[in-house]
């Protein structure tokens, strides 16, 4: 799937209407028909980043440009689909699923019920290249999870 350019929006707060009116009146159905739902302080986690993972304060311009691919991502049959990790746990999370476009965006999902196909927006990036601890890109570490049953 090709998607659209880059939002060019001239304040941040746009960008935070624009998640809010594409993502928060309504669920998004995926394309297997999981109900993702989103709430207004998800933009935080996928338009923030930060030195460290628990600490999302600076504004990412990249990240917030990208928030409309989001939705088509999570609709779009062709994106990889993996199984999540449990950083805490260091273990595959079968409660999350992970898709991956070619071009390494990255958008989580974190199920509330498998049974009634309902998930919760966790987190959305772009890859950056940069290496894990173990010497892996982002993208080639999702890749060595379970694929998504």
């Amino acid at each position: 799937m090709d998607y659209p350019p880059l939002l060019t929006f001239t304040a941040e707060e746009e960008y935070r209407q624009e998640f809010e009116r594409l993502y928060c009146r309504k669920p998004t159905v995926t394309h297997d028909g999981i109900s993702v739902r989103f709430n207004r302080s998800d933009f935080d986690h996928c338009a923030y980043r930060s030195k460290s993972m628990n600490d999302k304060s600076i504004f990412s311009l990249p990240r917030a440009q990208r928030i409309h691919w989001i939705g088509l991502i999570l609709q779009d049959p062709a994106a990889e689909l993996f199984f999540g990790w449990d950083r805490v746990k260091r273990r595959v999370d079968r409660e999350s699923r992970v898709a991956l476009t070619a071009d390494g965006y990255v958008v989580v999902i974190r199920f509330i019920s498998k049974e009634t196909k309902q998930a919760r927006f966790v987190t959305a990036y772009q890859d950056d290249g940069k290496r894990t601890a173990a010497g892996f890109s982002l993208v080639q570490q999702i890749r060595r999870s379970p694929k998504w049953e």
